[in-house]
């Protein structure tokens, strides 16, 4: 004999996005919303079905307590923590500013204010493929070309 689901049973299938999300975090010391649910295990973002689909658990947040994530940008963590779903610590941005403010090769050669010579490094900059400013390449030449002058003889 089977047993007809009772009113719990109709109560948890009825619950709202806001219910089931606010379910499937903790609070941490630091201030972050650690997501308890699914996680992706390659990218370490929380993960949550809405209407038959899954959602990143971090847009989630930011649509259900901040509004809808406008054309065009995605949502950064301030805070750094991929499984924080805090609203208060995600912000809309471009994607070029999500990826400029993160940890990867990317970041850290635009963060870059020297070349590792100690040349100042214009906004405009560039390193070559052998970790070189523009002025260091000019100078570098300029010793190739002077050693090759010397090696044939060729007084200046």
């Amino acid at each position: 004999m089977t047993a007809c689901p009772g009113p719990d049973r109709r109560r948890l299938i009825k619950r709202s996005i806001r219910d089931r999300f606010e379910d499937r975090y903790v609070v941490s010391a630091d201030g972050c919303f650690i997501w308890t649910g699914a996680t992706n295990s390659s990218t370490g973002y929380g993960s949550i079905g809405v209407r038959r689909k899954v959602h990143y658990a971090h847009r989630i947040a930011y649509e259900l307590y901040v509004g809808p994530i406008p054309k065009g940008l995605v949502i950064d963590h301030l805070c750094g923590n991929r499984g924080c779903v805090n609203w208060r610590h995600l912000k809309a941005v471009t994607h070029r500013e999500n990826i400029l403010r993160g940890k990867g090769a990317s970041a850290e050669c635009a963060r870059r204010s020297h070349c590792p010579r100690g040349h100042a490094l214009r906004t405009d900059d560039a390193l070559n493929k052998n970790g070189e400013c523009a002025r260091c390449a000019l100078l570098r030449n300029a010793r190739t070309k002077l050693r090759r002058i010397q090696a044939n003889g060729i007084s200046i």
